[in-house]
């Protein structure tokens, strides 16, 4: 009867190794891989959950202009009281101006 060397296989990927060292450092690569992905799953479900509270917001406040402008005929004066940065007015004016 012939001697088999054992095989070590990865318990995250599968791979096979002919040494425990190797599948360790595959495990350890795979996890580390394994971690990296479920992080950008989640931020990228945060991202879209994100762009949907916004759309609603967004869809709440072009309702909101439209019956201030047809109950008074003019657009509303909107103050801002917190501190925005240029890009941000910026949006802002661009959003004014495309629901007016």
């Amino acid at each position: 009867m012939k001697y088999q060397q054992p095989i070590y296989i990865c318990a995250i990927c599968g791979k096979q190794h002919r040494n425990i060292e190797d599948r360790i450092k595959r495990e350890t690569a795979c996890f580390a891989q394994h971690q990296a992905d479920e992080e950008k799953r989640k931020q990228k479900e945060l991202k879209v959950q994100k762009h949907k509270e916004i759309e609603n917001a967004y869809q709440k406040y072009i309702t909101l202009v439209h019956e201030y402008v047809s109950k008074y005929d003019e657009p509303p004066v909107m103050n801002y009281h917190c501190k925005l940065n240029d890009k941000e007015t910026r949006l802002i004016r661009e959003i004014m101006e495309s629901v007016i």
